[in-house]
């Protein structure tokens, strides 16, 4: 990325390790640092979960489908038993969207670590994609030096695995048959999978997983990948219509 005066800007580690948050609002800033998990953390998750995609040849990502793959993420990291940023997303009639990971992206795309542009969805219109930038691949990599993100890079890879092997699946898709996102409820409220309440009985995507393992009666080996794989061939199929 280029400043105004032509110089090239290339964040520092330690500038990523500290995200600047002067510019957020008195109240954004105090609900974003409140949570649980720090700052850094869904930034790099966030990272991470581009350099795999990029990995697998699935950049550049419209942004509508970062925001579903963050779904899947935060919805199914209880299968692997890692800590998600997000455990909380906004109802919307179409697609999720969660406020924090938007931040977090323009603000990758602020220090360099990721690139965007603009193309022409056909029958989406004009959307904005995203992918990392030569920068951005470099910082994830080291991140694996962070014990949370080395812990979670595993589960990560075998999400964008499942998305790439199941190429149908867009936003809509994932939208539409995830099984958090899809329960009833009223547009513009927020729906809790384990911010507040218990994961256990409000994260549906997870129980789904947990009834995939309950219905292997014949004792197959069937680990946390396997569910994670059989999730996204199930929102397949319900995009289908045949679940």
């Amino acid at each position: 990325m280029d400043h105004d005066d032509g110089s090239e800007y290339s964040p520092a580690l330690e500038e990523f390790l500290a995200p600047q948050t002067q510019t957020l609002g008195e109240t954004i800033a105090r609900v974003y640092f409140s949570r649980p998990l720090p700052a850094l953390y869904s930034r790099a998750w966030l990272l991470t979960l581009l350099a795999c995609a990029e990995g697998f040849g699935l950049t550049p990502i419209p942004g509508s489908l970062v925001h579903g793959i963050g779904l899947l993420a935060d919805g199914l990291a209880e299968v692997y038993e890692v800590p998600s940023p997000d455990r909380a997303v906004l109802k919307s009639d179409r697609l999720p969207f969660f406020p924090s990971l938007q931040w977090d992206l323009d603000r990758l795309l602020v220090q360099g670590l990721l690139e965007s542009w603009t193309v022409d969805g056909e029958s989406e219109g004009l959307q904005t994609v995203y992918a990392c930038t030569a920068e951005g691949l470099l910082m994830a990599n080291l991140l694996d030096g962070s014990p949370l993100l080395r812990r979670a890079r595993p589960f990560l890879k075998e999400v964008i695995a499942a998305l790439a092997g199941s190429r149908e699946l867009d936003a809509q898709a994932i939208a539409a048959g995830d099984s958090t996102f899809a329960a009833p409820a009223r547009i513009g409220s927020v729906l809790d999978f384990g911010e507040w309440d218990d994961p256990q009985f409000h994260n549906y995507a997870l129980r789904t997983t947990e009834a995939f393992e309950k219905a292997n009666t014949r004792g197959l080996a069937f680990g946390p990948r396997d569910r994670v794989h059989l999730y996204t061939k199930y929102l397949v199929h319900v995009g289908r219509g045949a679940a």
